[in-house]
């Protein structure tokens, strides 16, 4: 890493995120919008997710037309550009992974900054998905400070699932014995996510209740949220499977490929 220089181990980042979210987000948009849509009454979750599905495969050339294709690629492409980005910069540091103090920076700065990106980017794309997405008849109106805030809530328990658990979880598959290291960091890094919609789905099914309801009494938000809770839990199971998962995994390796290459083509010279 050492031996390239830094804008052109900056380049192999953009190169990296951007292909690893736009890779992602037809997936993400899919779902995203279909629980929009169920939770405004659209439809049921399982025919928006049909519908949205049939269309990505019969007509995947129109996701370039959506806005909400380019939403939600800037959201995923700026969180893995920055995980990169710190990564470059803690190597132009000569930060040495294998120190414990030097990787405590590393992991803080990351935590850090894929948080603020994340939750800026990822909360205002949420809040014009509603308007975009929702009821009809409340498209128009301001999205309620409550929203904001539950949306906010949401990504931080996210983030700590993406970038905070998994070393956790991943140490202690590893403890068991039954698992090596890279084995248990790639399950850790897909099953971490994926757990924590547990509790942020009913978090994020409340935050559009209170979009599309906002004078709904408790008990009408409660049932409003539980008719579809079930189906959306496992539907951001699996939405997070691609973003963090698959979609992080995808980084990672390109990350690490485009510097061998540049690494390669450079001995060569």
């Amino acid at each position: 890493l050492k031996r390239i220089p830094w804008y052109e181990d900056a380049a192999v980042a953009v190169g990296a995120a951007i292909t690893s979210a736009t890779s992602a987000a037809p997936f993400i948009l899919t779902i995203d919008r279909a629980v929009v849509q169920a939770m405004a009454g659209q439809q049921t979750l399982t025919r928006a997710l049909l519908t949205g599905f049939t269309n990505l495969i019969r007509r995947p050339h129109h996701l370039f037309a959506q806005l909400g294709f380019w939403m939600t690629a800037g959201v995923y492409s700026a969180t893995y550009l920055t995980a990169n980005l710190i990564d470059v910069a803690a190597g132009e540091r000569t930060l040495d992974p294998t120190d414990p103090k030097s990787a405590y920076v590393r992991g803080s700065a990351k935590l850090l900054g894929t948080t603020a990106v994340n939750m800026s980017s990822g909360v205002a794309k949420d809040a014009a998905f509603a308007r975009m997405f929702g009821a009809a008849a409340s498209s128009a109106s301001p999205t309620p400070l409550a929203t904001y805030a539950l949306f906010a809530f949401r990504d931080v328990l996210t983030i700590g699932a993406g970038f905070t658990a998994p070393p956790l979880l991943a140490a202690a598959l590893v403890s068991g014995g039954s698992i090596r290291a890279a084995e248990a960091a790639a399950a850790a890094q897909i099953l971490s996510p994926m757990g924590m919609q547990c509790i942020c789905t009913p978090v994020h099914l409340l935050a559009l209740s209170m979009y599309n309801m906002p004078l709904a009494s408790a008990l009408e938000r409660a049932r409003d949220v539980g008719k579809t809770l079930p189906q959306a839990t496992a539907a951001r199971m699996f939405r997070f499977c691609v973003a963090y998962g698959a979609g992080g995994l995808m980084n990672k390796c390109l990350s690490n490929c485009g510097r061998d290459y540049v690494m390669t083509r450079k001995d060569q010279w």
